[in-house]
């Protein structure tokens, strides 16, 4: 019987999809709470502490200006103070531009903004938007004119200018383009000599039959007082409201413009509107033209989310086809009657892609490498085709797609970059995809490469944010927890979602089933062998399986110590002052088995858990008969 060993150096990561006897060593079937430490080395995740409570779920967090803005339930609080109790209590969307933060809440759209004397304002955008010039160079009748601007869905109001001529200045009643105006006071500039404008007001200087959108003057403004400019500007109000609606009901909003700038603010997700997208003016993200919208497939399927490839913007919709609409915005430069330029902003023709449809708004995150999302079949990249230059979708998450794809309401799964992680959280659970090591799976020919995985738990994430360099999560009745970043102390170590009680953190790394490739050879086991990153306080217990029983063959809470004056912990003392990987040994006694699988395990609290190395020895001889 000649001696032969196993030797993992390498830990990648998870492998849920395999199957046992397909599973390289350097993966484990079911791993739980490890991640990379380095690149091929793993060790347990740091816990958790509890860093505030607010009132109701937390659904979106968004930094104004160095203000922490949290909104948890119907609240919106700005550092802790509550400063709005009627927003929906449903994931919010925000972004951050020319100095103040719009919000949708699939209810209004609203503008937080950081005032002057530091305190912070909440609005609704339509309560001062953008008031459009719709048309010039009218004649007092209602005749002639040009089109300017186009109307805004975020306004009620709008306004018009005439140009009197030596013919008709006489006229008194001037004729608006639209009817049954409101009951918002009608304003009136005139052009005067000098070049300045004054204010009439109406019900001395004019009346207004709002029925028929018809301005009367007590007296009649006469020739303008420059030839061939509007001496009459007329600002009217109508409701608005059912318009409206199709921007204050998205949920969804991303920044995007010309040329792959991010002058405009592009929002979609309006129940009634599910198959458009609407965009702002050129940094203006108060004024959305009722005429600035794209169609985007049939109305059957939203559009969940959008990502950002080079300098275009993809529209990724859900549905079994899950057609993604790649389109590049530019400026078109035409000139009007007048010989003025007119600049529209609209998108080239690109293409249409058909794959696989998104289910989760909140899965959409620009890493450094591609743009990722996820899908009813995981999670999925929009990238670049090496032969053609086309864009498709690729898997990304083959490793973790039959445990990932198994949790309900995937559609409210949450996702943030943190340190070259992947980080998606729901149910409880964290599938991470490690963006710095890649490797090509056979399984899944169609895609150039799949991320290694990791899986946590007991991590009660409604929703997950990096600010600082720290990562946190919110969570469904209104705890906010942030993670430790100091890895090397034993504190970092433990889980408190409510800052009293502090939980042991359980890992585990389980190998595949061990049968030197040889699956019909007798083997006994007879060696195994782990190398351990030191800490202060850590400890490690093995098992494994045989014959579908599990054992334990290692409980070591000694070995892979050492002793600090700075860090002493009493109850962990150890002589050792060596803060090099140790190697823990046990004698193995598994007879007559075709393959055995091994766990290493903590569950201790305050206790640190890597592993750099691990070898196991076995004998193999006669034809395994069962």
């Amino acid at each position: 019987m000649k001696m032969q060993a196993i030797n993992v150096t390498d830990f990648f990561g998870a492998d849920f999809a395999s199957g046992d006897t397909n599973v390289s060593p350097s993966r484990s079937p079911n791993p739980e709470n490890m991640i990379r430490s380095a690149p091929g080395k793993i060790r347990k995740r740091t816990g958790y502490f509890h860093v505030a409570d607010y009132s109701g779920r937390i659904n979106g967090h968004y930094d104004l200006d160095g203000v922490d803005i949290i909104h948890a339930g119907k609240n919106l609080y700005a550092d802790g103070k509550q400063i709005s109790t009627v927003f929906a209590d449903s994931f919010s969307s925000g972004v951050y531009f020319n100095g103040a933060l719009y919000l949708l809440d699939g209810q209004e759209y609203w503008c937080i903004k950081k005032e002057t004397d530091g305190t912070v304002s909440v609005k609704p955008v339509s309560d001062n938007p953008y008031i459009p010039k719709v048309v010039i160079n009218k004649n007092p009748d209602g005749t002639g004119g040009y089109a300017y601007q186009d109307v805004n869905l975020l306004s009620n109001k709008w306004t018009e200018s005439f140009y009197v001529s030596e013919i008709n200045k006489a006229a008194t009643v001037f004729q608006l383009t639209m009817k049954e105006l409101d009951n918002t006071p009608v304003t009136v500039r005139l052009l005067q000599e000098d070049g300045t404008y004054k204010d009439l007001t109406e019900g001395t200087d004019f009346t207004v039959d709002r029925p028929n959108g018809t301005v009367t003057f007590t007296k009649a403004p006469g020739k303008s007082p420059a030839e061939g400019h509007d001496s009459v500007e007329i600002t009217a109000s109508k409701n608005m409201d059912e318009q409206r609606t199709k921007i204050t009901k998205c949920d969804i909003m991303i920044t995007y413009g010309e040329y792959g700038s991010g002058a405009r603010l592009f929002v979609s997700g309006s129940p009634k509107y599910k198959n458009r997208d609407f965009w702002s003016g050129l940094n203006d993200p108060t004024y959305f033209s009722d005429l600035s919208y794209s169609i985007l497939g049939e109305d059957d399927s939203r559009i969940v989310g959008y990502s950002i490839v080079g300098s275009r913007i993809a529209a990724h919709k859900s549905g079994n086809n899950g057609s993604v609409y790649v389109r590049e915005g530019a400026i078109i430069s035409e000139r009007d009657e007048l010989n003025n330029r007119v600049d529209t902003f609209a998108f080239r023709t690109g293409n249409v892609i058909t794959g696989r449809g998104a289910i989760a708004p909140k899965s959409f995150i620009a890493t450094d490498n591609e743009p990722l999302f996820l899908t009813a079949n995981g999670v999925f990249a929009l990238t670049p085709s090496d032969v053609t230059g086309e864009r498709y979708f690729q898997s990304r998450s083959f490793y973790i797609n039959p445990r990932l794809l198994a949790e309900p309401n995937l559609q409210d799964a949450y996702a943030c970059v943190y340190k070259d992680f992947y980080f998606l959280a729901v149910n409880g659970h964290c599938y991470l995809l490690d963006l710095l090591q890649r490797r090509y799976e056979r399984s899944e020919p169609y895609s150039n490469f799949q991320y290694e995985c990791f899986w946590l738990t007991n991590i009660p994430a409604r929703m997950v944010w990096v600010k600082d360099g720290s990562l946190f999560f919110g969570t469904s009745d209104g705890k906010v927890c942030q993670f430790y970043n100091d890895v090397s102390v034993s504190e970092s170590y433990n889980d408190s979602v409510d800052g009293i009680e502090k939980k042991p953190i359980y890992c585990c790394w389980e190998t595949p089933g061990i049968d030197g490739g040889a699956f019909f050879i007798n083997k006994n086991f007879k060696f195994f062998s782990v190398r351990l990153s030191s800490a202060l306080a850590t400890s490690a217990r093995g098992l494994f399986s045989s014959r579908g029983k599990w054992y334990e063959f290692l409980n070591d809470s000694n070995s892979a110590r050492f002793f600090s004056w700075a860090h002493i912990n009493w109850g962990k003392w150890s002589w050792s002052s060596d803060q090099s990987p140790k190697v823990i040994s046990r004698r193995l006694n598994i007879r007559n088995a075709d393959s055995a699988r091994f766990r290493l395990e903590n569950g201790e609290l305050n206790e640190p858990f890597g592993i750099e190395d691990l070898a196991i020895e076995f004998t193999a001889f006669d034809k395994y008969k069962g």
